[in-house]
């Protein structure tokens, strides 16, 4: 289940952030019988200033294209008039 009672402080308009996260993979409990695992990880990019001033811009290798060529008609539509037969993964079984 979800751990409950971490404090959490307004980072943001309408966004909450915890004040302390907890590593994933730490034991707790009596004889270390819980895991810690993380369900959602967030990372935030740091801007590094003068970090890419030493890269090297230049044109492209080869010439950057200008239009579309050839077709992509991949034929009609086709004609469905039954229930599907898998919804996400799941075999449905028709009832009678």
């Amino acid at each position: 289940g979800d751990m409950w009672g971490i404090p959490q402080e307004e980072f943001s308009e309408d966004r909450w952030v915890p004040v302390f996260n907890i590593a994933d993979g730490v034991l707790l409990g009596p004889d270390d019988s819980y895991v810690i695992k993380a369900r959602e990880i967030e990372q935030t990019m740091s801007p590094a200033d003068g970090e890419c001033s030493g890269l090297t811009i230049s044109d492209p290798a080869v010439e950057v294209p200008t239009e579309v060529t050839g077709s992509a008609d991949i034929g009609d539509m086709p004609v469905v008039d039954e229930a599907p037969s898998v919804i996400a993964g799941e075999l449905q079984v028709a009832e009678d």
